[in-house]
């Protein structure tokens, strides 16, 4: 091992671990001993094809996801129809309580 080498070695050596930056999170993750889906945010995914009796149908997922401790539960939506995201949002409010906060991307596609 020549100098130079040794030098970079104690460098490396001395450097001490620094706490990493956190970012400041929103006030709907912090909940603190509030019951899952309190805060969910919902998205539509797919489209999936699902046998029905004889015949392929169109169907889409949608993707709740509790904000406070990071699940998810996944309901199938017959259309994109607000009425198809109602039924499913009545769906997991029977299963996981009502929540009191939703977010969505309102995305188009």
């Amino acid at each position: 091992m020549n100098d130079n080498e040794s030098l970079s070695l104690k460098a490396v050596l001395r450097v001490q671990p620094q706490q990493p930056v956190m970012v400041v999170l929103p006030k709907a993750r912090l909940g603190y001993r509030l019951s899952p889906f309190t805060n969910t945010g919902v998205d539509y995914f797919g489209l999936l094809y699902v046998r029905c009796r004889r015949s392929t149908v169109k169907r889409y997922g949608a993707l709740f996801t509790c904000l406070i401790i990071r699940v998810v539960h996944i309901e199938i939506a017959l259309s994109l129809e607000a009425d198809a995201i109602t039924m499913a949002l009545r769906r997991i409010m029977a299963r996981r309580g009502k929540p009191a906060h939703i977010w969505s991307d309102n995305e188009n596609d």
